[in-house]
């Protein structure tokens, strides 16, 4: 219903972290670190922000004002609560909606969305840096105009919808539904593998700066590797949400666990399990040489466990279906 297409809203948030390990990364460098901002979370949560100072500067106030003049109502501002610094600005027209987004390094832009009726097809223009090299589902069908004023953004999206029946959207819908579409959003491109090579690199590309291939390479699997590590959290969290007692169980055998999904980056997962401490770090260096090339995370990951003596070798312990298609293995630490 409502939530499969709302999706869109939320696209611009989904490409902040690409964005902090592309172009963010290469343009800023150490200055990520210092700027409260990590890579995307799987899930999100809306505060609602009392006192939105940051509305009514720069490009955000002229946001503010261009959508007033328009003739849309101010819903809530937020503060989302795993991305630090980052603020949104609700704003209402119906069938229309805005959202004004606020980062502390991308600084501000404007998406607005149309929902049609039927809700099979939701139409998002949006003023978003770089956002054209972020895959979405389907169903969304994702317009930007890097330039554009918020009034240039509301005339291309009636431009759009003209001739559809649009869905009435109001603000007490925008929170819970911004949060659960988020997490479908992530789940959607957890199972298309997450972050693939040629979106990281059409994002580089899309920069003003370019870089040494190796550089773009080593940037990519960094990037894996946390997002192997993020499925893993998530994953954790979720198997005690199905079963309380499975995990103390395992702990109390002096196990650990660790994830394998359907498909991933294989240097990437290397690195993940040596962090995890299935393998140490001279280990993985001798393993990510041994397999370098090769795409078959199935096949490799059934290699390296061969390669355990019997007794410390991961034992399958059952499959999950969230972040990702995955199973999950015990192992001795």
């Amino acid at each position: 219903m409502f939530l499969q297409v709302i999706g869109g809203i939320v696209v611009a948030v989904v490409a902040i972290g690409l964005l902090f390990y592309a172009w963010i990364r290469f343009k800023y460098g150490k200055w990520l670190d210092y700027a409260g901002v990590d890579n995307e979370p799987l899930q999100i949560h809306l505060n609602e922000d009392y006192s939105p100072t940051w509305r009514d500067e720069g490009d955000a106030a002229a946001f503010f004002s261009d959508l007033r003049n328009c003739g849309f109502e101010p819903g809530k501002a937020y503060s989302v609560v795993e991305l630090e610094n980052v603020k949104t600005q609700s704003l209402f027209l119906p069938p229309y909606m805005a959202t004004i987004y606020k980062h502390p390094l991308i600084d501000c832009w404007v998406d607005l969305t149309f929902i049609a009726e039927d809700e099979e097809l939701m139409i998002n223009v949006s003023n978003a840096a770089l956002g054209e090299t972020i895959k979405s589902p389907p169903e969304n069908r994702k317009i930007y105009m890097d330039d554009g004023s918020a009034q240039m953004l509301y005339v291309r999206l009636k431009q759009e919808a003209e001739g559809i029946r649009g869905k009435i959207v109001n603000d007490a819908d925008y929170r819970e539904c911004f949060e659960e579409a988020y997490r479908k959003e992530m789940s959607w491109r957890a199972r298309q593998g997450g972050t693939t090579f040629d979106e990281f690199v059409a994002t580089m590309n899309a920069g003003k700066e370019k870089y040494k291939d190796e550089v773009v390479r080593k940037a990519f699997v960094d990037m894996k590797v946390q997002e192997f590590h993020r499925w893993h959290d998530a994953a954790m969290i979720r198997i005690q949400e199905l079963d309380e007692q499975f995990l103390d169980s395992v702990h109390e055998k002096n196990r650990s666990v660790i994830l394998l999904p359907a498909e991933g980056n294989v240097e990437a997962y290397i690195r993940y399990i040596s962090e995890e401490g299935v393998i140490s770090d001279e280990q993985a260096e001798s393993m990510v040489d041994a397999f370098a090339g090769q795409s078959d995370l199935e096949m490799v990951t059934r290699r390296i466990f061969e390669g355990f003596s019997n007794d410390l070798r991961p034992k399958k312990l059952r499959d999950i279906d969230f972040p990702v298609p995955a199973e999950l293995y015990e192992f001795s630490y």
